[in-house]
């Protein structure tokens, strides 16, 4: 048997002896949807805390807007 195959009359696929139904397949996309989604998050999660405790410049930027604002008063 091939490594991969499809079998369109029975709608289904073999891939290396593993036989894949049409039915599985909408169960395997949400799966992959949602380690997608949760890569998303947990990226998300470390590229604002984690890098922003790391790199401090780019978290303290803001409060010294802030303070300058506050001493300076608004930029135009």
């Amino acid at each position: 048997m091939p490594r991969f195959m499809i079998d369109l009359p029975t709608r289904r696929a073999y891939f290396f002896q593993y036989r894949n139904l049409a039915r599985r397949s909408f169960l395997y996309n949400n799966y992959f949807n949602y380690s997608c989604f949760w890569a998303f998050l947990i990226y998300l999660y470390f590229g604002v805390h984690v890098v922003g405790l790391y790199l401090p410049s780019t978290v303290f930027v803001d409060l010294f807007i802030k303070v300058e604002a506050f001493f300076q008063g608004e930029s135009q």
